[in-house]
C-alpha cells in the first residue's frame, strides 16, 4: 500500500461547511509499511481539529520477459539491462524504497546487478553453449512482488587455425624407409573451449606440444611406408572444440629409398683363364625394406660375368658373381 496522508484543522462553522482556521493541510512523506505515524498537536481548547488519512492501493512491479543471444567470449560483462517498471515511480528511483531486483532461478552462469540506471544480468567468468532461462523477481516496499524469465541463449564460437591456412603439402618428401618417430609440421588453435585433435591416417598422430599441436610420423611407420604402394600419404585433421569442428587436409611425398649394397669388394680374389664356367666369383648384400632387387653386370664385363640372386626375399637380399664363359 502507498498511503498518501493528510492532516488538517477545522475552525467556525460558515453556512453549511466547516472553514479551516487558518486554511491549512500537510502531506507527509509516504510512511515504510507497518510504521506508526505520529500525530503531534498542541492542545488547543479553542478549536475542534480532526485527522485523516488518503490511502491508495499499491501498483505491482512489472518485469517484461525478453531474451538475449550472445556468444561464449562474452564473459564477466553486462548482458543484458532488464526492462522493469513500477506505476509509483518512487519505487524505482528512492535509494531507501526497498524496491529490489534479482535472480530467483537460474544457472549460476549469469547474476543480476544494480547500477545506477537500473538492473544488468551479467555474464559469469566463463560460458557454454546453451539456452539458459533465468527467472527474475522484482519486489517493490510494499512486498508486492512481479516474475519474469530472460532467456540467454550463449553459442559457440568455433575454434580456429593458427595460420587460418595451415599448409597442405609437406615440403619435402619422407623416404619410405624412415624408422623414427618424426614431427612434420606444428600449428595452433584459437578457442574459448578445450580443443582435441584427430588424424585420420593411422601412419600419423597429433600430438599437444606445449600450447601447440604437431603432426607426427609414428614410430615404425617404415613398415607401412611404401612408395611402391602410396606415393602420396593423404590425410584430414580434425580439431573440435565438443561443438564445432574445423578441418584441414595434408598429403606427405613417400620416396622410394635407394637399395644398400654391402660387401661389395673393389677385388676379387685371382681367377685362372681354365676356371670353368660358373665359377663363384663373390658375393655381396642388397638391403631394401620393400623392394625385390635385381641386378646386372654392364658391358663388356657381362660377356663374361653374370649375376646370379640367392634369395628372393626382400629386405637383405644375398647376390653372387659367376663366370658364364672360360676366361681368356
Amino acid at each position: 500500500m502507498s498511503p498518501t496522508s493528510k492532516y488538517w484543522k477545522s475552525g467556525q462553522i460558515v453556512g453549511n461547511r466547516v472553514e479551516l482556521i487558518p486554511s491549512s493541510n500537510q502531506v507527509l512523506a509516504a510512511p515504510v509499511v507497518g510504521t506508526e505515524v505520529p500525530w503531534a498537536m498542541t492542545p488547543d481548547t479553542a478549536n475542534t481539529y480532526a485527522a485523516g488519512a488518503v490511502v491508495t492501493a499499491n501498483e505491482d512491479p512489472v518485469i517484461v520477459d525478453d531474451s538475449v543471444t550472445i556468444s561464449d567470449t562474452k564473459t564477466s560483462q553486462p548482458i543484458f539491462i532488464i526492462d522493469v517498471t513500477d506505476a509509483d515511480t518512487t519505487d524505482l528511483v528512492a535509494v531507501t524504497s526497498g524496491f529490489s531486483v534479482m535472480k530467483t532461478a537460474g544457472s549460476s552462469l549469469f547474476s543480476v546487478v544494480k547500477t545506477a540506471t537500473g538492473y544488468d544480468i551479467r555474464s559469469g567468468a566463463s560460458l557454454s553453449a546453451g539456452s539458459y532461462p533465468l527467472t527474475i523477481t522484482a519486489t517493490d516496499r510494499c512486498g508486492d512482488t512481479s516474475t519474469g524469465t530472460i532467456t540467454v541463449t550463449v553459442t559457440n564460437t568455433a575454434p580456429v587455425f593458427v595460420p587460418v591456412s595451415l599448409l597442405t603439402v609437406h615440403p619435402t618428401p619422407i623416404s619410405d624407409a624412415t624408422t623414427t618417430a618424426r614431427s612434420l609440421y606444428a600449428f595452433d588453435i584459437t578457442d574459448t573451449n578445450p580443443i582435441t585433435c584427430t588424424v585420420d591416417n593411422t601412419k600419423f598422430e597429433i600430438k599437444t606440444v606445449g600450447s601447440a599441436y604437431e603432426l607426427w610420423l609414428k614410430a615404425g611407420s617404415a613398415s607401412t611406408l611404401n612408395h611402391d604402394v602410396t606415393a602420396v600419404e593423404s590425410m584430414t585433421i580434425t580439431c573440435s572444440d565438443g561443438t564445432d569442428q574445423i578441418t584441414s587436409s595434408y598429403k606427405v611425398d613417400i620416396s622410394d629409398a635407394a637399395p644398400v649394397l654391402t660387401n661389395f669388394a673393389g677385388t676379387s680374389g685371382p681367377l685362372g683363364d681354365l676356371s670353368p664356367v660358373g665359377t663363384s666369383v663373390h658375393q655381396f648384400t642388397v638391403t631394401d625394406q620393400d623392394d625385390a632387387i635385381s641386378c646386372s653386370i654392364n658391358a663388356p664385363e657381362s660377356a663374361k660375368f653374370g649375376i646370379t640372386k640367392v634369395d628372393t626375399a626382400t629386405g637383405a637380399q644375398r647376390f653372387g658373381v659367376k663366370t658364364i664363359a672360360l676366361l681368356d
